[in-house]
């Protein structure tokens, strides 16, 4: 359910951000590693990891496959699950 104060999308940014968090914490990786191969910078990196901001598709792909993660499920099944 979406709370008064926050729309839906913003609600799914955040799981992604979770979703995306938990990866890079246990891919073993630094955050600064996952930067370099991701060509995302280490603050836009921090800022969606942090959920203070969404991460495009593009860049959620680029995260997972940079931390050993296939990109297609673990979105796929993020969907599916309904975020949670």
């Amino acid at each position: 359910m979406v709370s008064p104060d926050k729309s839906e999308g913003e609600e799914s940014h955040e799981g992604l951000s979770s979703l995306l968090a938990a990866n890079v914490s246990n891919s073993g990786k630094t955050r600064i590693e996952i930067s370099r191969q991701t060509s995302i910078h280490k603050d836009t990196l921090r800022r969606i990891l942090t959920g203070e901001r969404a991460a495009t598709l593009a860049e959620a792909s680029c995260i997972l496959s940079a931390c050993g993660v296939d990109p297609k499920f673990a979105l796929v099944f993020f969907i599916l699950t309904d975020a949670d």
